[in-house]
């Protein structure tokens, strides 16, 4: 994030997160001390804003199977249009 002005993309993502109620998210890198720094910064959006865990890496098979099923029977352009539209400020990039 510290590309994008993390400072202040980082304040505005933490005020929609704390609007949600009953939802799970998932920072990942794969710099451990960078998202470590995310989170335990005292000076930073996402301090203190949840639990921390380790996860270790996600096998792209398992992955890739659980997106499929997701949108099974959807085109390409479908699955990414309804990935999208749980976003509606999002842009989408080619």
């Amino acid at each position: 994030m510290a590309k994008y002005n993390g400072d202040t993309l980082g304040k505005a993502l933490r005020s929609e997160i704390q609007k949600h109620q009953e939802i799970a998210y998932i920072f990942s890198g794969s710099e451990q001390s960078v998202m470590l720094a995310m989170l335990k910064d005292r000076q930073r959006a996402f301090y203190k804003l949840g639990r921390i865990m380790a996860l270790g890496p996600i096998d792209r098979k398992i992955y890739s199977k659980a997106y499929f099923n997701l949108y099974q029977g959807f085109s390409h352009e479908q699955s990414i249009n309804a990935c999208l539209s749980l976003f509606p400020n999002s842009i989408r990039i080619n």
